[in-house]
């Protein structure tokens, strides 16, 4: 008979491996007060002595870095001489005079160099201390923009955008980023300009798109126009979409689904009575999905939801999380639940 061994006689390395798999799968930004992969880390490094360094080497290559923090880690040292591999930056909120958030700004982004994960949160006052000229003569000196000091960040494969990208008009969208990402959350970004060369540099490598955050208004001259018309860069290889649905948008995302040939996954937040429309939404996939996530979904609202499970694009759903504020038991969810077991979908509900 073979014993399984214990997770705590583990090599050091193979423990490395589960737990850095685990919290990639776990988004790192603020989530309801939280931030799931640091949890995770945390949890971790206190289980055993063997999980310890793993999970303290994984939380030393994770930072988050709030804006009361920003000066201090722009002039602190990197720690035993390691660079971070995914950053968290803040740069919202700081009380400083232009000269100084000039500094600052541009002291925090060259400290993100060589990190494979960057998320940016901030507004448009800050981000507009992002200067070109610093860029080797990519740009004329005279040219301000935020999104282009991300040239210095190479290695960069996971791009989020918690901000508003105040990209000016000037922006060239036949630009090229030297960097090409797996995962993209572009956030409100306001010009199309500006999405179109983060579409391009991740052309048939992008797997994760997030437009939860995007405007959904159509037009060629829009972000979601421009993602619209240059969508085929990216559909090929997308397997993961992470969406907002609004009753009034839900036609609109059929232009890109439809595209979609790898999705695997798709994450909806619903919204003004959109869960009616989720059948529709389904249909409009175009290969079948193994994992579907809601979010927002209104209470007694399960015989719509056992409705959807007709749909082609679910026929081999393995997974479905529903996060809802309906703590209930009543006879409509029993019967989605049951539906679900004779299907063999493993269901996790979640409160709001």
């Amino acid at each position: 008979m073979v014993v399984a061994p214990s997770l705590a006689t583990l090599p050091n390395d193979v423990i490395y491996a589960i737990l850095h798999l685990s919290a990639a799968a776990l988004k790192p930004r603020l989530v309801n007060g939280r931030r799931p992969r640091l949890q995770l880390l945390v949890r971790a490094s206190l289980v055993c002595r063997a999980w310890r360094e793993p999970a303290q080497a994984l939380l030393s290559q994770s930072i988050s870095v709030t804006r009361t923090e920003v000066e201090r880690w722009v002039n602190a040292p990197a720690a035993n001489g390691v660079r971070p591999t995914s950053v968290e930056l803040t740069l919202t909120g700081l009380a400083r005079t232009d000269t100084e958030m000039e500094v600052l700004v541009r002291g925090a982004m060259g400290k993100c160099a060589g990190v494979r994960e960057l998320i940016l949160s901030g507004s448009g006052a800050q981000m507009d201390f992002l200067e070109m000229e610093e860029l080797a003569g990519a740009w004329p000196p005279t040219l301000t923009c935020g999104a282009a000091q991300l040239i210095s960040c190479t290695d960069l494969t996971r791009l989020t955008l918690d901000f508003t990208f105040p990209t000016p008009k000037r922006l060239l969208s036949s630009y090229k980023f030297p960097f090409r990402l797996t995962s993209l959350c572009p956030g409100a970004i306001s010009r199309s300009s500006a999405l179109l060369p983060l579409l391009t540099c991740s052309a048939r490598s992008l797997t994760h798109l997030d437009i939860t955050s995007l405007f959904i208004v159509p037009g060629r001259n829009t972000p979601f126009g421009t993602l619209v018309e240059h969508f085929h860069l990216v559909a090929s290889t997308l397997s993961r979409l992470s969406l907002r649905l609004w009753r009034d948008d839900v036609q609109n995302f059929g232009l890109l689904l439809s595209q979609a040939t790898a999705l695997e996954v798709l994450e909806c937040s619903v919204h003004d009575g959109s869960h009616e429309d989720l059948k529709v939404v389904l249909e409009m996939v175009g290969t079948p999905l193994k994992s579907l996530k809601l979010a927002r979904w209104p209470a007694q609202a399960w015989t719509t939801l056992e409705d959807a499970l007709e749909c082609k694009a679910l026929e081999r759903l393995r997974e479905l999380q529903v996060y809802t504020n309906d703590v209930g038991e009543s006879a409509e969810r029993r019967s989605f639940v049951a539906e679900c077991m004779r299907r063999g979908v493993k269901l996790a509900v979640e409160a709001l």
